[in-house]
């Protein structure tokens, strides 16, 4: 498991439970957040905001943990470790509709789908992929998703070749022409997946799968119900500092300002791949951060019921909550 990285000053929660424990020397209220990842260019935001002391001015010790995928940031809050999660709306909806989570969908971070098909030469149409092969890996999925917006778009996708490789050989197996297209992600894989191809003496191309009518929140913020109804004020201060963070960062933050608060909590980080990463990033805002459309629960819902037969009575609106999120944007 990841090693927890805590943003604050002090040390850690005495208490040890979920609802924001008030630590020794005033320092603020203690809140665990996961993230559905490692610390890269996607939460340069979070660090910088974290930097600048939004979380502080609110009365908020947040303790940032890194992750490796929804699937686990879900596990987490489900099991009453952390209070809130960072995963996309699909994996939410998913065991929500399955009664597996006690939680609500709160903040969306990332308004876009963060899946790209990547490819040496550029795709025009989804029907360029028929006759061509998509490398994934087992645990994305990209193996569902892309066959979807396919046929969606009018695509067989029976003339798509889905091979499942390891994540190391991905971008290598692209680059070499044993596959055609493969699985990369907006905007800090593909940032550093370019560089390699560039080394390589090759562009890389990229069509996100936005682009081809998919709807999902690549990174969305959920909070478990419990300390909604213990806490909701503690809930309201810490979905401030999350919009606060965001918005300030893509507002003022040059990519210098990102890998420099970045730097401090996770010490592999790149320049080069954080500076593409971070237009990558401020390029997917488009100010449709912070309230949930509806619109995108209820494609995401239809997308759980055609690919995997989940269906739900509950209205779209049920499965978030947008009244922390100062004037709805």
């Amino acid at each position: 498991m990841a090693t927890a990285l805590s943003l604050a000053a002090c040390g850690t929660d005495s208490g040890g439970s979920p609802g924001g424990d008030r630590k020794a020397g005033g320092s603020g209220d203690h809140v665990k957040v996961i993230l559905d990842f490692i610390y890269n260019g996607s939460y340069g935001p979070l660090a910088y905001g974290t930097d600048q002391g939004y979380f502080a001015d609110k009365g908020v010790d947040l303790e940032v943990i890194p992750g490796r995928g929804g699937d686990l940031a879900m596990q987490q809050i489900n099991q009453g470790k952390v209070d809130f999660a960072f995963t996309d709306l699909s994996s939410y909806l998913r065991q929500k509709l399955q009664n597996q989570t006690e939680t609500t969908a709160v903040y969306v971070w990332v308004p876009d789908p963060q899946i790209c098909i990547a490819s040496l030469t550029p795709l025009s149409s989804p029907a360029d992929m028929a006759g061509k092969s998509f490398a994934t890996v087992s645990f994305s999925n990209g193996r569902t998703t892309v066959p979807y917006v396919l046929k969606q778009n009018g695509v067989d996708t029976s003339k798509v070749k889905v091979q499942l490789l390891d994540i190391s050989v991905l971008i290598p197996q692209l680059l070499s022409g044993a596959v055609d297209t493969a699985e990369s992600a907006i905007p800090d894989s593909l940032a550093e997946n370019r560089i390699t191809a560039k080394r390589a003496g090759k562009d890389l191309s990229c069509t996100a799968l936005s682009a081809w009518g998919y709807k999902d929140y690549g990174k969305m913020l959920i909070v478990r119900n419990d300390l909604i109804k213990s806490n909701p004020d503690l809930v309201k201060r810490v979905i401030e500092g999350f919009d606060e963070s965001l918005q300030n960062a893509v507002a003022n933050a040059s990519s210098d300002d990102i890998f420099n608060a970045l730097k401090k909590v996770n010490p592999q980080t790149d320049k080069q791949s954080i500076a593409d990463a971070w237009t990558g990033f401020k390029d997917m805002e488009k100010g449709n951060t912070g309230a949930i459309d509806q619109g995108f629960v209820t494609y995401s819902l239809g997308f759980l019921k055609d690919t995997e037969g989940l269906t739900t009575t509950a209205a779209p609106n049920t499965f978030y909550d947008n009244s922390y999120v100062e004037g709805a944007r």
